[in-house]
């Protein structure tokens, strides 16, 4: 099938598509309803072939998401471009929507589906007019990356953010600047409200899970659990349980390769420092272990290790009920992994919350079962790290957004 060129993009505006999507399987109707009923399984969704292939991105997708109402999905990625794609059909990238001049963290649609809002490198949080396309507002005021937005569920709109900058600013959409800023101690990385949107989960590199209070301006509670970097967190229909994504226990070492992971080790301070630079050319401090220095060493000594490794990543269901137990780590899911490549891969509830979905380093898209926590689906296909799944609204579609620039939708059972 021909690939179409797009032309140049302007500037806030609807433009034509990028290029049309490839089909893994494409054929008639006709020829699609005889095939199946002879040697495959049967259709359990609308779309046009059981496996999609959506292709345009000039760099990684860190995010994407359907629509509320089912019909088109979103994705950002490093290009600093935000695409629309129809799900059904040709599956065409009908509309790129411009104005970040950094790398798209992580898109929300409002519960409406009337407004989009996207996180990105450039400091800023953007909303975007659905139905014309155009930003209708730009959120200034984080001094470095923004990491991840939501919008509230209920009440008048609001919009939380979590920065670099080590603080989570709540944003009141009709107005001017935001309306709280809460102080946190490390870089916040993922948030998200409660259902009743007068709390603001937030999740970060020091690892916890923190639930601020927006009448208090502070912490009410903390979950604690995860071992590293909390890098996703969405929260169940009926907002009664939390779904964290952390890059939990370090796992097998695969030796000496080419990666973008580097540990730099200082032993003239006495403090062994693991940084870590991402995708997104960030750098974070990740592990401290003190060190016993010779006294012959007048001047600092420095030392850099590379090899290729992987994080096994755990997932957790929290209660965010009012009055949950102590311990609210109700459930714990393994089997997706994490590279030193550090993306902020995040995680997704299905509609009716029988299961949870996340992405992985290791190239496959996980679907486990709520209740038996085992792995229902082990989705191969993509060629780099998938940073972000997500379930379709009302059919059983699966959306994977890789490093290799890349979407799929997929049918399941």
């Amino acid at each position: 099938m021909p690939i179409l060129e797009k032309r140049k993009a302007q500037e806030m505006a609807l433009v034509a598509a990028k290029r049309q999507r490839n089909e893994l399987v494409a054929v008639a109707s006709q020829e699609r309803q005889l095939l199946h009923a002879v040697s495959g399984p049967p259709r359990t969704s609308s779309l046009q072939a059981p496996i999609m292939l959506l292709s345009g991105h000039e760099g990684e997708i860190y995010a994407a998401k359907f629509h509320p109402e089912g019909n088109l999905l979103a994705s950002g990625s490093f290009d600093r471009n935000i695409f629309l794609w129809n799900v059904y059909g040709d599956c065409e990238n009908y509309a790129v929507l411009n104005g970040h001049s950094g790398a798209i963290m992580e898109l929300q649609f409002s519960t409406d589906g009337s407004t989009l809002f996207s996180a990105s490198t450039d400091k800023t949080v953007g909303l975007f007019d659905m139905e014309t396309g155009t930003r209708i507002k730009r959120l200034k005021g984080h001094s470095t990356f923004v990491n991840s937005c939501h919008p509230s569920r209920r009440g008048p709109q609001m919009v939380v953010s979590g920065s670099d900058d080590s603080t989570i600013r709540l944003w009141d959409t009709r107005k001017k600047g935001s309306a709280q800023t809460f102080q946190n101690t490390y870089q916040v990385t993922s948030v998200s409200f409660n259902d009743t949107s007068d709390q603001i989960l937030s999740g970060g590199i020091d690892n916890d899970i923190k639930c601020w209070d927006l009448r208090k301006n502070d912490v009410i509670y903390k979950m604690r659990g995860h071992m590293d970097t909390v890098t996703g967190l969405s929260l169940s229909k009926d907002g009664s349980y939390l779904l964290s994504c952390a890059m939990d226990n370090t796992a097998m070492v695969d030796g000496f390769g080419a990666c973008r992971a580097k540990h730099m080790v200082s032993l003239g301070t006495g403090v062994l420092v693991r940084h870590v630079v991402a995708a997104v050319r960030r750098r974070y401090a990740i592990e401290s272990t003190p060190l016993s220095v010779s006294d012959q060493h007048a001047s600092p000594v420095m030392c850099s290790v590379h090899h290729q490794a992987f994080l096994h990543v755990l997932l957790r269901i929290w209660d965010v009920r009012p009055f949950a137990p102590q311990e609210r780590c109700v459930k714990i899911f393994q089997g997706n992994q994490h590279s030193f490549e550090k993306n902020l891969i995040r995680c997704n509830w299905s509609p009716d919350g029988s299961k949870v979905t996340a992405g992985s380093a290791d190239r496959f898209v996980y679907v486990w079962d709520t209740t038996s926590r085992r792995i229902l689906y082990k989705l191969p296909g993509h060629d780099g790290s998938i940073n972000e799944v997500d379930f379709h609204p009302y059919e059983p579609i699966v959306l994977s957004a890789s490093s290799d620039k890349k979407i799929y939708l997929g049918e399941i059972q």
